[in-house]
């Protein structure tokens, strides 16, 4: 079950978020790994396809983060120690109205060094912004490799603790 949490009203938003997805585009894999020979969608990338309509709509997002949880240090191909977390961010989507809505998405990261956080933050936002908005990647993860396009798995979960001023939908 996933938790959502709104402002006591969201007639408004609800009517702008609608209209906001019929217009919302494929988001395009801008960035490549080249050492594992796949494309990706960049977090710019969802903020390109998202912000000029959110902004028609009178919508926007903020973003913070709730918790980070350090994982199990993960060995690599090569024999080396890289450090990983978990970090969990709230989603607040909000209309000029006033009314908003609120979720949370997960995101992992891991690195040799301190950028393990940033990765699972940016991991988060990605997946989060695809959740809230219903996008896709101008590709299917799901497809067969064989038919050109590339594999990939994603993992959304939003689940948060429901502050005292919030209705539970």
């Amino acid at each position: 079950m996933t938790d959502i949490f709104t402002s006591q009203t969201v007639d408004s938003l609800a009517k702008a978020l609608a209209k906001a997805q019929s217009e919302f585009k494929g988001v395009t894999k801008s960035g490549e790994n080249k050492f594992d020979k796949y494309s990706y969608a960049m977090l710019g990338d969802f903020v390109e396809a998202t912000r000029p309509v959110l902004s028609k709509n009178g919508l926007s997002v903020v973003a913070s983060i709730v918790d980070v949880q350090s994982l199990e240090p993960r060995t690599t191909q090569g024999g080396k120690t890289e450090h990983a977390v978990r970090v969990r961010i709230a989603l607040r989507l909000l209309h000029d109205s006033g009314e908003w809505i609120e979720t949370s998405a997960w995101g992992e990261g891991q690195d040799r060094a301190d950028k393990a956080v940033y990765k699972a933050i940016t991991g988060a936002r990605k997946y989060g912004l695809a959740s809230v908005f219903g996008l896709a990647t101008t590709d299917d993860p799901e497809a067969d490799e064989s038919v050109g396009r590339d594999a990939g798995t994603a993992r959304v979960v939003a689940v948060k603790e429901k502050p005292d001023e919030e209705m539970r939908t």
